[in-house]
This record gives structure tokens, sequence and C-alpha cells, in this order.
């Protein structure tokens, strides 16, 4: 009997850790921050860099800056700026990110930019890239 009862402790203590793991892995996940404002580049130079301000934000004081993440179509370039939920208990209040993008353009033409601001919607820039004078 004392055998059942020490492997049924055992048992007992190891379940109630996993749950409490189980619990923060779901508060720490990847999320897409929306652009809100995105600095006006008008042109640029092949094999320079192309610097956009990005300022985004998110819905409480757990969300953090990540990186960006691009798709490349052509000359089109979509943007979006990753970040992490870091954990549960959260401050209720908009924390903003003030973060730049940099693009290198590698041949001459008209470059479209597409931030994503919200699920459907993007903030557009578009970039004339000129050949080294």
């Amino acid at each position: 009997m004392k055998n059942f009862l020490s492997i049924a402790l055992i048992y007992s203590v190891l379940l109630s850790c996993s749950s409490k793991k189980d619990e923060t892995d779901q508060c720490i996940y990847a999320v897409n921050l929306p652009a809100v404002e995105v600095s006006d580049v008008e042109n640029g130079t092949v094999n320079e860099p192309l610097r956009f301000n990005i300022k985004s934000q998110y819905h409480n004081g757990c969300g953090s800056f990540k990186d960006f993440s691009e798709k490349t179509e052509g000359n089109i370039i979509t943007v979006v700026v990753n970040g992490m939920n870091m954990g549960c208990i959260c401050t209720q209040a908009f924390v903003h990110f003030d973060k730049d993008y940099v693009f290198v353009p590698k041949q001459a033409g008209t470059y479209t930019f597409k931030f994503k601001s919200t699920q459907n919607s993007y903030i557009e820039r578009q970039v004339v890239v000129n050949l080294k004078a």
C-alpha cells in the first residue's frame, strides 16, 4: 500500500508540472504587428540601402518586436512586422514599436513596398531606384 501511495504522489506531482508547462507555452506565441505608419522614401540607388521607418503596435504589454519578413514578387515587396506575445498576465495598454526596415535593391526600376497593416490592408510606398551615377 505504501508503494501505491508513493507512486500516486509522484505521478500527481509530475502531472501538475506538465500542465503548468502547457499553460506557459500557450502564452508565448508569434503575432503579426500591424504597421500604422511608414516613412516615405522617394528614390534610391542600386546596391545602396533603402531605409523605411515603421511604426507598429500591439494591444498589450506582453508584445515585443521580433523581426520583418518579406515576400518578393518581381518588384513588389510585401513586408510583415513580426512580433511575439511573451506572457499571460499583461498590462492592458497599446505598446508602440519604432523600427527600421532596410532593403537593398539589386537592379534599377520602380519598386512597390506593401507593409501589412490590418488583416486585408496594406500601406504602400513606391520607390524609383536608379543606377549609380
